[in-house]
């Protein structure tokens, strides 16, 4: 892509060049307690992990994605970090670990994440929890998005 900006020199034309590259489809949920009442855990026949915050991220062609808990990590092109926050207060991460499960389809090997957070004994049972998702994009690795997703757990 070329573009002209306008400086206090004049007129200045700048190129950039990008190859598409696939992003990610990241969801966030809270699995419940008990798995025979969580709809994942029957309806799309996926393994749940009760009693936490889960970011999840779709079948992709990368393998080597990092997924990590706080602000504060060096993401790579396609990594995420997150926080989660409940009541203003932000949950310590501690107990967070990733899941990978490798996937063979038709489109080659996929790879499927989930990176699961533990609701800890001091957070309420029930209510609503705001994670705060970071993700350096691999198609721009130059930019870094922040989404924050609502969700209410523990019903």
């Amino acid at each position: 892509m070329t573009y002209t900006v306008l400086t206090e020199g004049g007129e200045e034309t700048r190129s950039i060049r990008a190859e598409a590259a696939y992003e990610v489809w990241i969801g966030a949920r809270y699995d419940l307690k008990d798995p025979a009442e969580d709809f994942l855990s029957y309806f799309m026949e996926e393994t749940t992990y009760p009693d936490s915050f889960v970011l999840r991220i779709d079948p992709c062609p990368y393998g080597d994605l990092t997924i990590s808990y706080g602000g504060d990590a060096e993401l790579q092109p396609g990594d995420v970090a997150v926080t989660v926050t409940v009541n203003g207060q932000t949950l310590s991460g501690e107990g967070a670990h990733l899941e990978k499960n490798v996937m063979f389809s038709s489109e080659g090997i996929l790879f499927a994440y989930a990176y699961v957070i533990p609701r800890p004994a001091s957070c309420p049972e029930q209510g609503t929890a705001e994670l705060s998702v970071t993700r350096r994009l691999s198609s721009y690795p130059e930019i870094t998005r922040t989404d924050v997703k609502t969700i209410e757990y523990g019903e």
